[in-house]
């Protein structure tokens, strides 16, 4: 997993979506994808 990214802008995350969307879409296995999105969420910023 990620480390946490202070300087991360969670306002890019429509674009991650985006990003895996189309992974997705060019066949991506399901693992992959979640792998994206664990690596995106553990990212953001934390409080």
């Amino acid at each position: 997993m990620a480390i946490v990214a202070p300087e991360a802008d969670p306002g890019k995350l429509p674009a991650v979506l985006r990003g895996i969307e189309a992974v997705g879409k060019a066949g991506a296995s399901k693992e992959t994808l979640h792998d994206i999105a664990e690596t995106a969420i553990a990212v953001l910023p934390r409080p």
